[in-house]
């Protein structure tokens, strides 16, 4: 790449990030907030899922 590209490319990333509706503080906390409780709720969901499987395979195993 030459200098005159690079400068190019970085001025338009540069346009570009100033373009960004950067999120408030109070909406990354809720955000954080649904993405941990969905990541719990999946937890907790799998762990379940896989008892009962290993529950039904060690019936038929015993």
């Amino acid at each position: 790449m030459t200098k005159a590209k690079k400068e190019r490319f970085l001025t338009g990333v540069n346009k570009e990030l100033k373009k960004v509706k950067w999120p408030t503080g109070k909406e990354m906390l809720h955000n954080t907030g649904t993405v941990l409780g969905f990541v719990v709720f999946l937890m907790v969901f799998f762990l379940l899922v896989d008892s009962l499987i290993s529950m039904g395979i060690n019936f038929f195993i015993n």
